[in-house]
C-alpha cells in the first residue's frame, strides 16, 4: 500500500519509469509477510511474554500507581502509589494502602518476587515506605489485613502523622 502511494506520488511529480513494482506486486508481498508473521505467532515463535501482567486495580484510593517489575532481574517488584492530596489524613491514606497491599500480594503475577517495595506519596511528600518479604507474608482471615502486611514488612520511612495514626490503631509495626 505504501509503495503504491509512493509510485503514485513519484509519477505525479514527474518520476522516472525506474520503479518496476506494480501495486499488485506490493500487495502480494505484503500479504505473504503478514501470513508468515501470523503463522509464527500461531506456532508460538517470537511471542513477547515479558509484558508485565501485575494488577494494581485494588489500589482504589490511589490517583496513580507505577510498577517496576524486576522479578526476572533481581526478584523484586517496586510500587509508587500516589494518593489523593485533598485527603489530609495521612494515616488513613497509609491504612488504605496497607489493606489493599494485602490483595496485591495474593496475585499470581508477583510469584517469584522475594521482596515488594512500596512507596506511598501524597503531593510532593513521601508518607510511608516499606518493603514486604513475600516469604513472611501469610493469609489469615482472623487478623486485620494491614497487620498481616506489616508483619511481613520492614518500615523504611514513616511520616510522623502516619506514626501517630499507627499508634492509635495499634498497628503491629516492627
Amino acid at each position: 500500500m505504501f509503495m503504491a502511494s509512493v509510485l503514485a506520488v513519484a509519477t505525479a511529480c514527474g518520476g522516472t519509469d525506474e520503479m518496476t513494482e506494480t501495486p499488485g506486486d506490493v500487495t502480494e508481498e505484503t500479504t505473504e509477510e503478514v501470513e508468515e508473521v501470523v503463522e509464527d505467532k500461531a506456532e508460538g515463535a517470537d511471542v513477547d511474554s515479558s509484558i508485565s501482567t501485575i494488577d494494581t486495580s485494588m489500589y482504589q484510593y490511589a490517583t496513580e500507581v507505577t510498577v517496576t517489575d524486576a522479578i526476572e532481574l533481581n526478584n523484586y517488584v517496586s510500587l509508587m502509589i500516589y494518593v489523593n492530596e485533598e485527603n489530609d489524613n495521612k494515616g488513613l491514606q497509609a491504612q488504605h494502602v496497607l489493606n489493599q497491599t494485602y490483595d496485591f500480594l495474593l496475585q499470581d503475577a508477583i510469584e517469584g518476587a522475594d521482596y515488594v517495595g512500596i512507596n506511598v506519596v501524597q503531593g510532593n511528600q513521601k508518607i510511608l515506605m516499606f518493603e514486604v518479604d513475600t516469604a513472611k507474608f501469610q493469609e489469615d482471615d482472623e487478623v486485620p489485613m494491614a497487620d498481616l502486611v506489616l508483619r511481613a514488612s520492614e518500615i523504611e520511612m514513616i511520616h510522623d502523622e502516619v506514626r501517630q495514626f499507627a499508634e492509635v490503631m495499634e498497628w503491629e509495626m516492627q
